[in-house]
């Protein structure tokens, strides 16, 4: 490839008056020589929200107008099944992105994450984690840190009480990342129940030499070995 090439880029959306997710063909083209291109979508007036790239199946954040940042928290504050586990994903990943980047006020990216609380899925919490993982990182020492790390343990309760230790032959593959995801925050913003598990897991391993899953390891090790 060369500094020259070029691509049309493939555009397609879903409106909050047919939720429909599952057609992903181009509804419309971003042309390779054009800085900007407006678009029009029939509908778009009558909608009370709408998400480009169903799917994500193209390969661009999208930003929107806060109007629509505002309307896309609030359905998935309320009914966030009814968008796609992969635009969900989308969503937190483009806001936080965006935020980051000074295109996105973080209040709606932070509100948008609010639903997470009742979100079950692997993949949009993969998004959230590296969302996350960054505030964690620019946040530590500042004045707002332990509300950031509460905020971050209220959204993991749900699944930490789900999850937590109990890993079983039956999980399903992507089930230990989601747990190593929940079980690391919990160490880290100090859930006492998790440190004192890991500590006590730590010590049935000392004594007993049976193995410990993968999926557990770090929090046992890091949370036992400091206490």
């Amino acid at each position: 490839l060369t500094s020259t090439d070029r691509w049309h880029v493939p555009v397609n959306w879903v409106l909050s008056t047919d939720p429909n997710f599952n057609d992903t063909s181009p509804q419309g083209w971003i042309p390779p020589s054009f800085p900007a291109v407006a678009i029009d979508i029939p509908g778009l007036n009558q909608a009370e929200w709408y998400i480009v790239n169903k799917q994500q199946t193209g390969y661009y954040r999208v930003n929107y107008d806060v109007q629509n940042w505002a309307a896309l928290a609030s359905v998935l504050n309320s009914t966030h099944e009814l968008i796609h586990v992969l635009n969900r994903a989308q969503i937190i990943d483009d806001a936080f992105n965006l935020a980051r980047n000074g295109r996105v006020n973080y209040n709606y990216a932070l509100e948008i994450s609010r639903y997470l609380v009742r979100e079950e899925d692997y993949i949009p919490w993969a998004a959230a984690n590296a969302a996350f993982a960054y505030l964690d990182v620019v946040l530590t020492g500042s004045e707002v840190y332990h509300l950031f790390q509460r905020y971050v343990l209220e959204l993991t309760a749900p699944l930490y009480s789900s999850l937590g230790f109990n890993n079983t032959a039956n999980d399903e593959f992507v089930t230990a990342y989601h747990r190593t995801i929940v079980l690391s925050f919990n160490r880290r913003f100090g859930n006492e129940h998790c440190v004192e598990t890991a500590q006590e897991m730590l010590e049935s391993f000392r004594t007993t030499q049976v193995r410990l899953a993968a999926d557990i390891q770090t929090t046992v090790y890091c949370s036992g070995l400091r206490g």
